[in-house]
């Protein structure tokens, strides 16, 4: 027997499902299952994904939060163009991010003194982090990306602090229920200037 997992049909909304006798109950996010018992719910609209991806380390689908999604803190650097950059990429598996579930990432990078420099961070393209640092500067930041009681629609205030600024609110609609990416870039202000990425901690955290 090997233990796989499996998220239920309807983006999470039809949450019970039955197999050999016995009853499966999701809250719209991915849980264990017996593969056996998996193959009698994928005939009833059930998706099933296999066992944790490895890059889940100390999170994991369907568990209960904080789960660390991915972590790092090897430097990435940029120089020489002005184009935005992508530093890192982090994979956000199928069903990790359940309907009212909550993608907490923060970072920590140093620009040098000109204006112009963009830190941007993306999820599956849409920007849902800008901040435009003007100074040589050594920061952190944070970003919250929160489903709004779906699978599919998704808010985020996109100047990644605490506190009030001018950006409104992004909203995306993406498919939880299948793999996205979230990216950190960044742009500097001139070919002369270099933009590094120190660090990152990507987390999922579920209700």
């Amino acid at each position: 027997m090997a233990i796989v997992y499996v998220l239920p049909p309807a983006g999470g909304l039809q949450n019970t499902g039955y197999a050999n006798g016995r009853t499966y109950t999701s809250n719209g996010v991915a849980i264990p299952v017996p593969d056996f018992d998996a193959a009698v719910l994928a005939n009833a609209g059930w998706t099933v994904l296999g066992s944790v991806p490895a890059q889940l380390g100390g999170g994991g689908v369907g568990l209960k939060s904080p789960g660390v999604l991915a972590q790092s803190a090897v430097p990435a650097s940029v120089t020489g163009t002005t184009a935005e950059t992508v530093l890192a990429t982090i994979a956000i598996p199928a069903g990790a991010l359940g309907p009212n579930g909550r993608i907490r990432a923060a970072m920590g990078f140093s620009t040098m003194a000109t204006a112009s420099h963009t830190v941007r961070m993306r999820l599956s393209g849409t920007a849902v982090m800008i901040v435009g640092p003007t100074t040589s500067v050594s920061g952190v930041q944070q970003q919250d990306i929160l489903a709004q009681n779906s699978t599919t629609s998704q808010i985020a205030i996109p100047f990644g602090g605490v506190g009030t600024n001018s950006l409104a609110p992004v909203t995306t609609a993406l498919d939880m229920t299948q793999a996205q990416t979230l990216t950190i870039t960044a742009q500097p202000g001139a070919t002369t200037e270099t933009m590094t990425l120190y660090w990152y901690s990507v987390e999922i955290l579920n209700p």
